[in-house]
């Protein structure tokens, strides 16, 4: 698939998922209770209950580093004062101890808890009982649901009239919906009722910026017809725009970055084919989009990996040839237009940066190297090999 393509299907794509444009991060402002009832506040990184079940990450501020908190050295961890993760000890047995952060997702007489994919209860004064529907093997091609979570609801509730068997049995399916719907109907039975706790939702979101680069560009037109016109590196300056997608299922370290550009590029070759010797002038505008995937080592220091490719609007190529006459009297000169240069491929691309705040917006500069090719077999003298060094600078607006 040509680049151009992919990039079209990426701003579809980006049309159907909703995008907020502010700051990219999981980290959101919470605290934690120590074991000694001091509340420490800081940016607690919101993930899935199954990321979060064996250790919560943390922030002191914004940029400081990432640090984590163990199952046993907290009391609780609050995120934006809506979600609570305590820490907790589960025994199924006297000699098996199950230690971490369970979330709770249900509160009142009953208290409903998650941990992974496992659900949990906790009546009012009692220990943590699991009621995880689950399967077991009765023989080798046979398994059948384990109905001894549903046992255990069925003895905690019985102090509510208003529970039916037909709800318990419709709603233990499972799911968080279901035992959220379980408890929910338990706890309206009594005063104090049921808070049933939303889950964080965090969104994709889009990062905007202007960039601009200084590049650094050779073509090679080898195994072609013009084996022997070779180009030095020459320079180019270009400018565009700069487009970074967070998205929470990839985590706070990893976004996705796409920067097209517009540029002009200038190539010279002095040459010489059997008796003639030939100067070749390459002129073009182009438009390049890289697609990369950063990722950020730490508050500061990134890396790019990705494709990258260039498309020509204008190409002027022109060529002059002097050929020495058999008699060595004159020599004849000949000039005119060339095959204009067409579209490069895709190409690898690779570098590395680093990420300096500037009030409310960030300057990333990042140098980084690419090699775009021909397809194997294209001896087409007029869509030439590629390499790319590049430096450059986004400003991301806030």
């Amino acid at each position: 698939m040509r680049i151009t393509n992919l990039l079209l299907l990426l701003l579809c794509a980006m049309g159907c998922v909703p995008l907020t444009v502010y700051g990219q991060t999981n980290f959101l402002p919470g605290y934690y209770i120590t074991r000694q009832s001091d509340t420490i506040r800081c940016l607690i990184e919101y993930r899935s209950p199954e990321r979060m079940a064996e250790g919560i990450r943390f922030k002191k501020t914004l940029n400081s580093r990432v640090l984590e908190l163990e199952p046993g050295s907290v009391r609780s961890v609050v995120i934006q004062d809506q979600n609570f993760f305590e820490s907790l000890v589960y025994r199924a047995k006297p000699e098996e101890a199950l230690i971490g952060f369970f979330k709770m997702i249900v509160k009142g007489r009953l208290t409903l808890y998650r941990y992974g994919n496992r659900y949990f209860v906790s009546k009012t004064g009692d220990d943590l009982r699991e009621v995880t529907k689950t399967k077991r093997k009765l023989e080798t091609y046979l398994i059948a649901n384990n109905y001894s979570g549903l046992g255990v609801l069925r003895s905690l509730i019985d102090d509510c009239s208003s529970m039916s068997e037909q709800l318990l049995l419709d709603n233990f399916n499972g799911t968080d919906t279901g035992y959220r719907n379980i408890v929910n109907k338990y706890n309206s039975c009594f005063p104090e009722g049921t808070n049933d706790i939303a889950d964080i939702k965090i969104r994709s979101r889009l990062e905007l910026g202007v960039t601009g680069s200084l590049n650094g560009t050779q073509l090679s037109f080898a195994k072609t017809s013009l084996p022997q016109a070779h180009f030095n590196w020459s320079s180019s300056i270009g400018g565009g725009i700069f487009l970074s997608i967070f998205s929470p299922q990839m985590g706070d370290k990893l976004r996705f970055v796409v920067e097209p550009y517009f540029g002009k590029n200038h190539q010279y070759s002095y040459f010489q084919a059997n008796q003639t010797t030939a100067d070749l002038f390459i002129n073009y505008s182009f438009v390049r989009a890289p697609l990369l995937f950063r990722y950020f080592c730490n508050d500061y220091l990134f890396l790019d990996i990705g494709v990258t490719n260039v498309i020509v609007l204008n190409s002027q190529t022109t060529w002059r040839a002097e050929t020495p006459d058999p008699s060595g009297n004159f020599v004849e000169t000949s000039n005119g237009p060339a095959y204009k240069v067409k579209s490069n491929l895709a190409g690898l691309a690779g570098g590395v940066g680093v990420k300096m705040k500037m009030g409310k917006m960030a300057l990333l500069t990042s140098v980084r190297a690419s090699n775009i090719f021909r397809l194997q077999g294209d001896v087409s003298n007029n869509q030439p090999i590629t390499k790319w060094a590049d430096l450059n600078i986004a400003l991301q607006l806030k």
